[in-house]
């Protein structure tokens, strides 16, 4: 029966395997200004940036949006 140290340790011609942590942040604490919103509230506006996202392939740290404001229809 082996110890328990035994048991851990590698050989000596054995390499330790190699480990690669990515430690940049998935989504960057940043922010590219202010946002006008425009009789809209903030969680109408969060949505339909997530949508102009997702359809534009673009990363939404990557987009940069000025105001989102409501059309409103002339009937």
């Amino acid at each position: 029966v082996r110890s328990e140290k035994e048991a851990v340790q590698q050989p000596a011609d054995t390499p330790a395997p190699s480990v690669s942590m990515d430690t940049s942040p998935s989504v960057p604490d940043v922010s590219a200004g202010t946002l006008q919103l425009k009789k809209v509230d903030e969680k109408t506006a969060a949505m339909i940036m997530a949508i102009v996202s997702h359809e534009s392939n673009i990363p939404l740290s990557e987009l940069r949006f000025k105001s989102i404001r409501l059309m409103e229809e002339n009937n």
